[in-house]
């Protein structure tokens, strides 16, 4: 926390999430070890477009949802993904 860079914000625990889901434009979930994420599910309900991993325990579940992407976690193609997107 001491390096962190001054543009990154800690909020710390937080019961207003939606708030956060309101004002954004995108949702990276960067995770590369999930099961059943609930934070996937809480974005889409908010409409968020989503750019995530595709993980074998998804089962293919979000293949066909128009707000969801995936990135193979090259950081040019993740970047470039994320410039379409906004």
């Amino acid at each position: 926390m001491k390096n962190k860079p001054k543009n990154c914000k800690v909020w710390g625990e937080r019961n207003d999430v939606e708030k956060f889901l309101q004002a954004a434009d995108l949702f990276y979930f960067s995770s590369i070890l999930e099961l059943n994420p609930l934070v996937v599910k809480e974005s889409l309900s908010y409409k968020l477009p989503i750019l995530m991993r595709k993980l074998p325990t998804y089962l293919n579940q979000y293949d066909n949802n128009n707000l969801v992407s995936y990135t193979n976690g090259d950081v040019n193609q993740t970047k470039n993904l994320i410039l379409e997107k906004l």
